[in-house]
């Protein structure tokens, strides 16, 4: 019987592309993973919820919490009043009756948690655009205070550095998706820096794999064959990307290195497991 020497990268200095193994006192720990903070309460008996929050036509908000993919419990407020809650339970064998109780009250918390954040960011929401609105409606334009004008600002401020934060995460997110299906064994994209009279921008993406070897350039194309019109997509994806990466959330959230041009290295597969919830 053969084996297969054990692989290190090129250039590491135990030399080569194989090395011998070598034995280590440091045995893992094979303990499970400690709950995640927001967990607690949740019966540790039970795997973990799946948890979904929707917004019904009628302005409902109602969270649906599934254990092992089969419905338990679906919390409403009515009349959209986040103080009084109800729900519908359902009876089915994922959630013993000795910690039922206990897995309902850490769904009800959790229902009224988010239905209190998504009423407060309904409600600035509906605060920037209401003088606006009744403007458009009456043909009136409404005099604000001074107070109004600065609450105007604060919730603008708020909404669109979180909004900027969203954009450029999910245009990184999405460019490295694209550009894994073109290219699965790639790791890293060097992006490229473009400028307007406007200012810099990302204007495209240098692929390479994990030791370094460059895979293709995505660059502005005329979009006559399938592939070109891959690249103008992650091309027009990135160009959303201010060039300052050092004030970028891009940068914190995907890139290899803290400084320099190691800044622009994006870590591909990272980028692309991103999602809304991720800490940048």
């Amino acid at each position: 019987m053969t084996t297969e020497p054990n692989r290190v990268d090129a250039g590491v200095p135990t030399g080569g592309q194989f090395a011998a193994k070598i034995k280590s006192d440091n045995v893992p720990s094979l303990a499970a993973p400690a709950r995640r903070p927001e967990l607690e309460g949740w019966p540790e008996s039970l795997p973990e919820p799946e948890v979904d929050v929707q917004v019904g036509e009628g302005g409902t908000i109602s969270t649906l919490v599934k254990v092992n993919g089969e419905e338990v419990f679906d919390i409403w407020n009515p009349a959209d009043d986040i103080h009084d809650t109800e729900s519908d339970d359902f009876e089915n064998s994922a959630v013993p009756e000795d910690v039922y109780d206990a897995a309902k009250a850490w769904a009800y918390t959790k229902h009224n948690a988010m239905a209190g954040a998504i009423r407060e960011e309904q409600r600035a929401a509906f605060e920037r655009a209401r003088a606006r609105v009744i403007a458009k409606a009456t043909g009136e334009r409404r005099e604000v205070t001074t107070a109004e004008l600065n609450e105007f600002r604060d919730n603008s401020l708020k909404a669109s550095t979180q909004a900027d934060e969203d954009l450029e995460l999910s245009s990184v997110a999405l460019s490295a998706r694209a550009i894994l299906e073109d290219h699965p064994t790639a790791a890293f994209a060097d992006l490229q820096v473009g400028s307007w009279d406007n200012g810099d921008f990302v204007s495209g993406a240098s692929v390479s794999d994990a030791e370094g070897n460059l895979l293709y350039e995505y660059v502005e194309t005329d979009g006559a064959t399938d592939q070109e019109e891959n690249d103008n997509y992650v091309v027009d994806t990135l160009r959303t990307l201010g060039a300052n990466a050092e004030q970028s959330h891009w940068a914190s959230a995907f890139s290899t290195g803290s400084y320099g041009d190691e800044l622009f290295t994006i870590d591909l597969r990272k980028a692309a497991a991103w999602a809304p919830g991720d800490e940048a």
